[in-house]
């Protein structure tokens, strides 16, 4: 190459190249601004204070055992007071698809009340009659008749006084209504307090009665097992060392050796002392 084509060549391949428009690199000094902005913002939010826990319910701890007591009382309470109100009314049922009884007592008043309803067992007329032993307790008062239930029509016949006749057609049903125990203790005469009344289950008779002119016969029908009545609690002799006197050493004895059932029958014996009390 001459010094000629030589002097052509640098002059083609110095000149220099242009700029390309709009793809121009964004200085460095632009770019390390924007990446200090992005962590000096999530700096920012790392050095937020946490956000504040809800407030508790205004309880102070000191209240917490008075608060907890006083549920628990409330709760003792309300059992106490169910079992209570459960204790002073008893009541029940009992069939043998034949003969449906129910009862109620109520202990506080000392009211009772038994119905009964003659499913198929006898067809009552004037003749005969349902009969059932058992139904009321030994010692009653102020007894009332719901018809068709009767009075005794045989008193010759020696039925049991706790029996109960009924005129009752197939389907009819009807109760009685008494009195077994004394609410006023202090003024009982022929009732027991009822305080010394208990439930006992015991079984019921029944049967037809037919009468004939004069005479009746009785003829048995069948019995419920599960009949539930009330009756005065035994309370044994209140002379307890048989020196005929009801005295305090009577008295003492019965405090020491009365089994927990039978502490009401403390009251009883406390009105036959003779002595000082």
């Amino acid at each position: 190459m001459d010094s000629a084509e030589e002097g052509r060549f640098h002059a083609v391949h110095s000149i220099a190249p242009q700029p390309i428009e709009n793809h121009a690199m964004p200085e460095p000094a632009s770019i390390d601004q924007e990446i200090l902005q992005q962590i000096d913002a999530a700096l920012r939010k790392f050095e937020q204070p946490p956000p504040e826990p809800e407030p508790e319910p205004e309880c102070p701890s000191e209240n917490r055992g008075i608060r907890w007591l006083l549920t628990l009382f409330a709760c003792l309470t309300v059992i106490y007071h169910a079992d209570h109100t459960m204790a002073q009314v008893i009541e029940g049922e009992t069939t043998d698809d034949h003969v449906f009884v129910s009862w109620e007592y109520d202990l506080e008043s000392g009211m009772g009340q038994v119905m009964i309803r003659n499913i198929d067992a006898v067809e009552g007329d004037y003749s005969t009659l349902l009969y059932l032993t058992g139904l009321v307790p030994e010692r009653i008062e102020d007894l009332t008749y719901r018809w068709p239930l009767v009075a005794d029509p045989c008193p010759e016949s020696g039925a049991p006084p706790d029996t109960v006749f009924g005129r009752f057609r197939r389907g009819e049903q009807a109760g009685i209504e008494f009195a077994f125990c004394d609410a006023q203790t202090n003024s009982g005469i022929s009732l027991p307090p009822c305080s010394l009344i208990r439930p006992a289950t015991q079984e019921v008779e029944y049967g037809g009665l037919h009468q004939w002119s004069a005479a009746c016969f009785f003829f048995p029908g069948g019995s419920l097992q599960d009949f539930v009545t009330v009756r005065p609690l035994e309370c044994g002799e209140s002379d307890r060392d048989d020196d005929n006197d009801v005295d305090l050493q009577d008295f003492a004895d019965f405090q020491a050796n009365t089994p927990p059932e039978q502490l009401p029958c403390i009251r009883v014996l406390y009105d036959e002392l003779t002595g000082p009390q």
